[in-house]
């Protein structure tokens, strides 16, 4: 059986997998112990939704810039890439069939069949400079693949009875569109490096101020100073937290006003365009530090204001609530404090925004039990005034991570 026969019984990814075993039994009978270093580095990020930055090879691969085998400077990375692409070539030279390719002004990977590139499949869409074990990977894509298929997968037609019946009739959930689907909404935060010798990653921040690359940008041009020192590798970070809670949001969302389990979808913030944000009913879940791209609409209709990383501010009252989620002496039980907010508005076109949100991670999934719970939801409702539309500010207190007591502070109509 030839090549290209064999080719079509199996996947692109395990032809994949096949072609990187072969080139890689041949590069490993040469001298160039850098070559297959690269080699394997460039396989292995060959699953990833995005090639690996110039840096990032650097750092991965020679250690930085300073540890280029040959002593090149910071175009060495090119150069050694360049003659990988150069020996691949060299390798298929006179063959037909599937091959490795990379493309040109790429540092990627990527499958070749018929003279079509076509990139291989990505069942694990996670990146990081660090990477775990392989089966870890496989985890984390099943359990968001079951997050964001849920929906997908249950048959729309099918009646549902139980709890979550009983929430459709809550203000909070009422007047969702009978055909709109619902957006769940991750809190998610943009990542920087840091760098203090330009070749080694010293830490990632996440700064509340810069959630986006176009805010970096503008960042740098109001810093000059960090701009070898700051760097955007294409990294988000998403709770634990924030990820479990809407797992169990999704579960409890109320059906259609005709009893049908109710459409619905799960996006990152960062990965969420204007038509996204514009085209469904939309529900947020996570921390105010995540709100990113919906910071805006939240404050221009909420008078719950975040203040700095761990205060609420009711405008109306004027009264500033502070949460307090560490422990000053470990020698006593740890107690906690966390904030959480739960609103529901209507956008100008009709759309419903919602928000479940908090300070800390205790206060996210304590507001997702809230809004999942048609008792607690009837019984604050009673103190939300008349308006259709409210929101509520709520105090959670916790022993040693158990929680204790959820208070309610305050709450007000919305239009």
């Amino acid at each position: 059986m030839d090549e290209s026969t064999e080719a079509n019984t199996v996947s692109p990814s395990q032809e994949m997998a096949r072609q990187i075993a072969r080139f890689r039994a041949a590069l490993s009978t040469s001298r160039s112990a850098a070559q297959l270093k690269l080699f394997d580095f460039l396989a292995e990020r060959s699953a990833d939704d995005r090639a690996p930055k110039e840096i990032e090879i650097s750092l991965g691969v020679f250690g930085g810039y300073g540890g280029l085998p040959d002593g090149t400077s910071d175009s060495g990375v090119r150069v050694y890439v360049h003659r990988l692409r150069k020996r691949i070539d060299e390798f298929y030279a006179g063959q037909d069939g599937p091959r490795l390719v990379i493309p040109k002004g790429e540092y990627r990977l990527t499958l070749q069949i018929s003279e079509v590139a076509k990139e291989p499949e990505r069942d694990r869409p996670l990146a990081a400079l660090t990477r775990p074990a392989r089966w870890h990977w496989f985890a984390l894509a099943g359990a968001l693949s079951l997050i964001i298929l849920a929906a997908v997968l249950l048959p729309a037609g099918e009646s549902i009875d139980g709890n979550v019946r009983k929430l459709a009739a809550t203000r909070f959930w009422s007047g969702l569109d009978e055909n709109t689907p619902v957006t769940l909404i991750a809190g998610d935060s943009f990542m920087l490096a840091e760098t203090h010798d330009q070749t080694r990653v010293n830490r990632f921040i996440r700064d509340p101020a810069i959630q986006s690359r176009d805010q970096f940008g503008q960042y740098l041009k109001s810093h000059p100073e960090t701009f070898y020192r700051l760097y955007d590798l294409d990294l988000r970070f998403t709770p634990v937290s924030t990820a479990l809670a809407i797992w169990d949001l999704q579960a409890s969302l109320p059906p259609t006003r005709s009893g049908k389990i109710r459409r619905s979808g799960v996006l990152a913030l960062s990965s969420a365009d204007d038509k996204a944000l514009r085209g469904n009913n939309l529900l947020y879940v996570g921390r105010f530090a995540d709100l990113g791209k919906l910071s805006a609409a939240y404050r221009a209709t909420s008078k719950f204001a975040p203040e700095g990383q761990d205060a609420v501010r009711d405008i109306a009252s004027g009264k500033l609530l502070t949460a307090s989620l560490h422990n000053s002496d470990p020698a006593k039980p740890v107690a906690t404090t966390d904030l959480g907010v739960i609103i529901a508005m209507r956008t100008p076109d009709g759309r419903r925004l919602m928000f479940v949100a908090g300070v800390g991670d205790l206060a996210v999934a304590d507001m997702v039990r809230l809004v999942s719970d048609p008792e607690a939801l009837r019984e604050i409702e009673k103190r939300a005034g008349t308006g259709h539309r409210y929101e509520a500010l709520f105090e959670i207190r916790s022993a040693d991570g158990i929680q204790a007591e959820r208070r309610l502070m305050a709450t007000h109509s919305l239009k």
